[in-house]
């Protein structure tokens, strides 16, 4: 693993509402990512790891607190910075739904990164073409609709328009619970030889011990909105202290209860 540290949080604060209703989601946050490295962060619905990972995403201005890539501050304030960031951050979310229009083709889902940042050649359907050849999608697809597509046909879509940029990391939200098994582990080790080939790193939150190990390198595991455990993916099983963390191991998943 390369030594380089890649993307940084420092001390991340989010603070929601105001008086009876305030609700701190982040209580200082510190996480490192280096270069080529995967990190998974767990804990159960409202322990603010997806608030987490819409301020990494440059979706959401921390109450306090820094965000760096490459020893870069984010400045959450300037259209420029921001823009600079998306072109090596970007984030495939929980339900690929949720991104497409129903009247846009897969060409054309897939170009508007290209055609926002610039990089678009031609009619782009080539480059279209490339995108989908490294998710294992053909060029039949190009021309299809959003809802002709299976889940994970959907999702492998979002992932390929992700790659268009070429960015150094994605922000993975859950991106296969909604996914049968068998297709969530497809799209799990689509990822995984993805981020290799590309020496890119991949930040996955979810709940599941066993799926985030699959991806990562190391686990944070949150709790109420701290961080209380990091760990290597290969030893956390055995190297875990806190009772909290072990809830999510495999034998112990189904004692948990989510609310979602």
């Amino acid at each position: 693993m390369n030594d380089n540290i890649l993307l940084e949080t420092r001390e991340l604060r989010q603070i929601y509402g105001k008086g009876r209703d305030r609700l701190e989601a982040l209580k200082g946050v510190s996480v490192k990512v280096h270069s080529g490295e995967s990190i998974g962060i767990i804990g159960l619905s409202g322990c603010g790891k997806s608030t987490l990972l819409r301020i990494l995403a440059g979706l959401e201005t921390p109450a306090s607190g820094t965000v760096q890539f490459r020893g870069q501050t984010l400045d959450f304030d300037s259209r420029k910075s921001l823009r600079d960031y998306h072109r090596k951050v970007q984030m495939v979310f929980q339900n690929p739904m949720s991104t497409f229009s129903p009247y846009m083709t897969i060409q054309t889902y897939l170009l508007e990164s290209l055609r926002s940042f610039g990089g678009l050649e031609g009619d782009g359907r080539e480059q279209a073409v490339a995108l989908l050849k490294h998710v294992e999608l053909d060029e039949t697809f190009l021309d299809r609709l959003p809802h002709q597509l299976s889940g994970g046909q959907l999702q492998r879509v979002v992932i390929a328009r992700a790659l268009a940029l070429n960015p150094e990391v994605i922000l993975l939200d859950e991106p296969t619970s909604a996914l049968d098994i068998l297709t969530q582990r497809a799209i799990l080790e689509l990822l995984s030889q993805i981020a290799k080939e590309r020496n890119m790193s991949l930040i996955f939150v979810g709940h599941n011990s066993s799926v985030v190990r699959l991806l990562s390198h190391r686990v944070y595991v949150m709790e109420t909105g701290r961080i209380v455990e990091e760990l290597f993916s290969e030893t956390m099983l055995q190297d875990a202290k806190e009772p909290y963390t072990r809830q999510f191991f495999p034998e112990n998943l189904k004692k948990v209860v989510y609310n979602y």
